[in-house]
Formats: C-alpha cells, structure tokens, sequence
C-alpha cells in the first residue's frame, strides 16, 4: 500500500513539474525576444519570396496560435486583415493566407497570388 502511494506521488510531482517547465518556457521565450508587429508592407514583400517562405521568416512578428490539432499562427495586420500561416512546424508550411479579419473572403495563399491585386480589391 506505501508504494502505491509512493508511486501516486511521484506521479504527481512529475505532472507538476513538467507543467511548470511548460509554462516557463512559453513565458521566457515571449519575453527573451521583443517581437515586431506584421504589417501589410511587409507581407507584400515576404510575398515576393514566393514558395521559398517558411516559418522563420514570421518568427521575429507577433503572433497568436490558433490551432486546434493542426500550428497555426494569426498575425493581426491593419486594414482589417489577417496572415494565418498553418501546418507542421519542422515542414514548410500548408498554408499562408492572407484574408479579410471578419472572414467574409478564403483569402488568398501569400505564396501564389497577388497581395497587392487583393487588397487592392477588397477596397
């Protein structure tokens, strides 16, 4: 019975523990690097890297993840738009698409298509 309880403990100690590692590192790295807000400038001129974009070129932007299963970023732009970029972190990512922030358009895939024809449009 004392090492059924041991063994409950420590089991306990060990979720605790791997919890708090999580949040340290989530809070460190969101203050270790000041991050820069995306704008729709830049986004026209990441746009022109076409497929060679990935995930490092967005690190240094603020970002909020919104997946559920699936990384993905939201990138709040002015203008009433949004970049989401999803995928698999270590693959390039499925997605980037920039669209309207009330989702009343699919957007567009930055990668493909023309930003500036887009937003151009949209006004």
């Amino acid at each position: 019975m004392r090492m059924k309880k041991r063994i409950t403990w420590l089991g306990l100690f060990i979720i605790i523990m791997v919890t708090l590692t999580s949040c340290a590192q989530v809070k460190n790295n969101s203050t270790s690097h000041p991050q820069e807000k995306l704008t729709l400038d830049k986004v026209i001129e990441l746009s022109h890297q076409g497929q060679d974009l990935s995930w490092r070129d967005f690190e240094r932007y603020d970002s909020t993840e919104v997946g559920s299963g699936l990384y993905i970023l939201r990138y709040e732009l002015e203008e009433g738009y949004s970049l989401l970029i999803g995928g698999v972190p270590k693959e390039k990512p499925f997605y980037i698409r920039l669209v309207e922030s009330d989702h009343s358009d699919p957007g567009i895939d930055i990668r493909e298509n023309n930003v500036e024809a887009f937003i151009s449009k949209e006004k």
